[in-house]
């Protein structure tokens, strides 16, 4: 069993087994390099028992910017206990072969509602490191910096959620929330209620650019969902007005995001999934592109959007995503979205 963490270009970065830093189960780390189509496992962390899995999936893949071969970082973040209130970065280069231990620790952001946990992770810039929890904010390592760290709130205007709480009727917050490196920009994209005292005006996409110098964000666009209900790729379908989840941003596309549709009727026996489409939303265009095969299997986990099987085919043009015919089962629960080059 191998489970997806991150991917960066032709890398794609696993968990082998059910290994996670602090746990005893056995494992370790498998890098995929699309471009020779092998598979190069990297051993599980030093033993350390104050060390532990601040998330599922905190391991980050980074091409070498500067490298002239297929040289790479591995990172993972892990929490340190007792109390949790910190974190440490163990990393390992690929033309070194061994796991480093960096000699500072990391505050993490206090909160009433849980620790700091990521969502999901990623890497930018070619030396930006990336954990974001999509309830409380972002952790950032420059490694050209000598490893500084920053920590990056989420929009001011964005809406807050405790987990914990009996009224976050979520699964995860990857089911209306998400965030990638976009063309050179650190995107942030979430599915809220257009006004939280008048539920009746419906959901909006809302998406945001963390500035360059990282001091804050800038809301890019809106797009309500009832224009996705009234494109003209919508109504032949025949499907009902479903509510959208998962978005996932176009890694190459600004204002692109692609949502799931997932249509679950109540039955006299309980829930029963009718099927399941995928939606492309070209925000600024107003452009909605509709794949209307619908599939039985239910996508219950988060989503995302790579360029390594562009590598696969060796070819140097601009990603695009395929339609939900290539959207894989790649691993245990994680799921991924094929890109390819023409």
């Amino acid at each position: 069993m191998a489970t997806l963490s991150s991917a960066d270009k032709n890398l794609v970065a696993m968990y082998a087994g059910g290994y996670r830093p602090g746990n005893r189960f056995p494992g370790g780390y498998l890098i995929y390099d699309a471009r020779n189509d092998s598979i190069s496992g990297i051993p599980e962390l030093p033993s350390d028992h104050s060390h532990r899995a601040i998330g599922c999936e905190s391991a980050v893949v980074m091409c070498e910017a500067a490298a002239a071969g297929n040289d790479y970082f591995l990172a993972e973040l892990v929490r340190v206990w007792p109390d949790g209130s910190q974190a440490a970065l163990w990393l390992w280069k690929s033309s070194v072969q061994k796991w480093d231990l960096h000699p500072s620790r990391v505050p993490l952001p206090s909160s009433t509602t849980g620790h700091f946990s990521p969502d999901l992770c990623f890497s930018c810039w070619g030396s930006v490191l990336c954990w974001v929890d999509l309830l409380k904010g972002m952790v950032l390592c420059d490694l050209k910096q000598n490893c500084k760290f920053s920590f990056i709130q989420l929009p001011k205007d964005c809406p807050t959620y405790d987990a914990d709480s009996d009224d976050f009727t979520y699964s995860s917050a990857e089911e209306f929330r998400s965030m990638a490196c976009v063309a050179g920009e650190i995107k942030f994209v979430a599915l809220d209620e257009c006004d939280e005292h008048q539920p009746e005006k419906g959901l909006e996409l809302t998406m945001w650019t963390l500035s360059h110098d990282l001091s804050g964000w800038k809301e890019s666009c809106k797009y309500n969902v009832e224009n996705i209900w009234a494109n003209e790729a919508y109504k032949p379908a025949g499907i009902r007005n479903l509510p959208p989840s998962y978005p996932v941003l176009s890694i190459h596309e600004d204002g692109v995001v692609y949502l799931v549709l997932n249509d679950l009727r109540e039955l006299d026996y309980g829930l029963e999934h009718m099927g399941q489409w995928m939606l492309r939303v070209d925000i600024g265009n107003d452009k909605v592109q509709f794949y209307p095969n619908g599939e039985k299997n239910s996508v219950n986990s988060l989503l995302f959007a790579s360029e390594f099987s562009a590598h696969r085919q060796h070819l140097q043009d601009h990603p695009v995503l395929l339609p939900p015919l290539s959207t894989v089962s790649f691993a245990y629960y994680r799921h991924f979205i094929y890109v390819y080059y023409h």
